[in-house]
């Protein structure tokens, strides 16, 4: 499932231009918002057979009580949210730094690309740092390199820091998925639609935040914004996140 996160991303850059030339940019927004609402949506009636579920096999609101549930939710909804910001708008500012079409796209495809290897070696990682510490450290790794995208304008720089985006994002992918097998149990099944009716919904809100924050003060500001936010995504892991 993992893997899918890094092909879904060259699957946007595909699919995107092609809209934005035919419909407007627009309507690239206008889509990647509905498409998120009504998969946060589906998410819940998820039944919980072959997951442990509960029995009923419907979305277990009562878990909202639970410490970790909610952090998962949380830092998940911040961090993703931010995630949506770049894949939104790193393209167009690879652009906006001068790069050609050809070197924009393949910086771009670079967010993802490595992401397929990263997701590899993820249950290493998970295993030897544990859940809480996979994700608190590679978040504020990701964080780090969000706020550089505002300071590195030269095209290989850009490139090697894109690459490393890519390979850091898709380690954090699976260490989400497996904090909420973790802390859902039996339960597991409705943990997984709650927590990601809050992810999913981070791509709706996502376009409106980056969009005010652009307009009115630059990419540059943006990306230490959405920095700033994966890093406190980051804090909240380390400091309120139980399971280990």
């Amino acid at each position: 499932m993992s893997v899918s996160w890094p092909l879904s991303i060259i699957l946007a850059g595909a699919t995107l231009p092609w809209v934005c030339i035919v419909l407007g940019w627009r309507w690239s927004y206008y889509l990647i918002t509905l498409a998120s609402v009504v998969i946060a949506l589906m998410y819940l009636p998820i039944e919980g057979r072959g997951y442990g579920g509960n029995a009923g096999g419907s979305l277990n609101l009562g878990l909202l009580r639970n410490s970790d549930v909610i952090v998962v939710s949380l830092s998940g909804f911040l961090f993703f949210m931010s995630y949506w910001t770049i894949t939104l708008y790193a393209y167009k500012y690879f652009l906006s730094l001068g790069l050609n079409d050809y070197v924009a796209g393949f910086t771009y495809s670079l967010l993802a690309l490595l992401g397929i290897p990263s997701t590899l070696v993820a249950g290493y990682i998970i295993r030897g740092l544990g859940v809480r510490g996979t994700l608190s450290l590679f978040e504020a790794i990701y964080g780090v390199l969000t706020i550089l995208l505002s300071v590195v304008t030269r095209e290989l720089p850009l490139m090697l820091l894109a690459a490393a985006m890519g390979f850091v994002r898709f380690v954090i992918t699976p260490a989400n998925s497996t904090a909420v097998s973790k802390i859902g149990g039996e339960l597991a099944g409705s943990v997984t639609g709650i927590a990601n009716l809050f992810w999913q919904l981070s791509g709706a809100v996502a376009p409106a935040v980056a969009s005010i924050v652009l307009t009115r003060f630059g990419y540059q500001f943006l990306w230490i914004v959405m920095g700033a936010v994966i890093i406190t995504s980051a804090v909240i892991y380390q400091l309120a996140l139980k399971v280990r």
